[in-house]
């Protein structure tokens, strides 16, 4: 029994990927793959980083997360061994 729920688990997480990588494909933001907070996180250190002639289009705090997923554009680079994700988010100029 308790192998079977774990074959389940399995088949469920390698669903999900498989999912998420479609999504990926077609441009779209995976929040299967990273979760809203995570993104949040990625977001501000990034914010960190930016020149003082850019900015974020939107606040980063957790209620504007499901703007950033729906502007980004994602780019999926594979090899053999990994999967990278490359999201593209407009910035504004800082006047």
């Amino acid at each position: 029994m308790a192998v079977r729920q774990l074959e389940f688990a399995f088949l469920q997480q390698i669903h999900d990927l498989f999912i998420a990588i479609q999504c990926a494909i077609r441009g779209n933001f995976p929040v299967k793959l990273v979760d809203p907070t995570t993104l949040q996180i990625i977001l501000r250190n990034v914010t960190v980083h930016l020149s003082d002639s850019y900015e974020m289009i939107v606040v980063t705090r957790t209620e504007s997360i499901h703007t950033y997923c729906q502007i980004a554009t994602v780019y999926i680079i594979a090899t053999a061994h990994c999967i990278k994700l490359i999201v593209s988010i407009p910035l504004k100029a800082a006047y």
